[in-house]
């Protein structure tokens, strides 16, 4: 399996979350692997209505993947309702 890289980003997918943004987002639920879901996940856990969150909306709505945007978008509607 190919490893994540973020292009053109002054991030890596090692930095924590809340340091990728949108595109950093982008890229992981598009060419991420569980590892990098499960991260996006618990930070949108940790702070359901933070920027991690904002980010994971704005980034799902661009994203290509509809089986992980799927998934994704759930949790976040779950994790939002939950708090």
């Amino acid at each position: 399996m190919a490893q994540l890289r973020f292009r053109n980003l002054d991030v890596s997918p090692d930095d924590p979350v809340e340091q990728w943004g949108v595109e950093g987002l982008l890229a992981a639920v598009d060419r991420g692997s569980l590892m990098h879901w499960r991260r996006i996940s618990a930070a949108v856990e940790a702070d359901p209505n933070g920027v991690v969150a904002e980010d994971l909306a704005e980034a799902l709505d661009l994203a290509e993947d509809a089986g992980v945007v799927a998934g994704l978008r759930r949790m976040l509607e779950q994790a939002q309702q939950c708090r």
